[in-house]
């Protein structure tokens, strides 16, 4: 299989890290899997498992919440490229790329005219839907 390339270690070593946080049986796979469904909408990550310890932990992916501060802590572990021209065009001016951003946050459209967006769809809160709720 190989080694296993340095900046696949840091982020697994930030992940670990948020699980220890979470405190309890928290695997570092929920908090990867909870990581995806947070950061874009309509997401739903179809993941396999070979014990029975695998699916509870892929179970309890779903009712474990980041907090903001947690998604950009694992942002920043490894930087990610979005590619030309998206570094091109929301990069200007020394600003790191997010999902969220939209046309206004482009600072040379920003400079140049008055615009308004509309807000991006955000993903599914964990402890949503029927499961959770308690009559």
């Amino acid at each position: 299989m190989g080694e296993q390339p340095q900046k696949y270690a840091k982020i697994a070593g930030v992940l670990e890290g948020i699980a220890k946080k979470k405190g309890g049986e928290t695997l570092i796979t929920s908090i990867a899997l909870a990581y995806v469904m947070h950061k874009a909408p309509y997401v739903f990550p179809i993941v396999g498992g070979r014990k029975v310890s695998h699916l509870k932990g892929n179970i309890d992916a779903l009712s474990v919440k980041l907090t903001d501060e947690e998604i950009n802590e694992i942002d920043r572990a490894e930087p990610f490229d979005i590619g030309f021209p998206q570094n091109f065009i929301f990069g200007y001016g020394g600003k790191k790329y997010k999902t969220d951003m939209t046309a206004k946050d482009i600072q040379l459209v920003a400079a140049n005219s008055r615009i308004e967006t509309v807000p991006k769809v955000k993903p599914i809160e964990p402890g949503q839907g029927p499961a959770f709720y308690k009559d």
